[in-house]
């Protein structure tokens, strides 16, 4: 006689169901029963996305044209309550490098951070990738976090144009 193995199988666990005790029985079970977890990434990208055409600092602390990194860091605060609040391209661009919550990546990905941090005399940039080529950030005009660059945008504008850099980060 094989041996059963007693499954709930509603969430106010109201009906019972016996299957056999299999490896392939357990694991399907094991795979229901897993926590719905979120990475940071994950937690991040939702953050970010919830945010798309709403204001995400709308006391105005910082002027909507020169709050990019404001916003940008108030959001990644949502996901690390320890992160700093930085109204700076070049603060916040040495905030990810030293924080070893962050790593530089090469190639652009849905949740990646990018920054172009100002020099003394150009003006800086930064958002993060809502999709693995658009980039949403504080849109300068109207204080809005949207997605108003492609990657391929931002390089002509940011690298070509102004000759800043650019790094991108995701969390680890």
């Amino acid at each position: 006689m094989a041996k059963l193995l007693q499954v709930f199988t509603t969430p106010k666990i109201k009906e019972v169901e016996y299957v056999e005790v299999t490896k392939e029985n357990i694991d399907k079970l094991k795979e229901q029963l897993k926590p719905n977890i979120e990475t940071m990434q994950e937690k991040f990208i939702k953050i970010c996305l919830d945010a798309l055409d709403t204001d995400p600092t709308p006391q105005d602390e910082i002027k909507d044209d020169v709050s990019c990194a404001f916003t940008l860091s108030t959001l990644i605060k949502k996901v690390f309550n320890d992160f700093p609040v930085l109204s700076s391209t070049k603060d916040l661009d040495m905030k990810l490098f030293m924080d070893k919550r962050f790593q530089r990546i090469t190639k652009p990905k849905l949740g990646a951070i990018i920054t172009s941090p100002r020099t003394n005399t150009t003006l800086g940039h930064c958002g993060m990738f809502c999709t693995s080529e658009r980039i949403a950030n504080n849109n300068s005009k109207n204080g809005l976090w949207q997605a108003t660059y492609s990657y391929d945008d931002w390089i002509k504008k940011y690298k070509n144009k102004l000759g800043l850099k650019i790094y991108l980060y995701e969390i680890k």
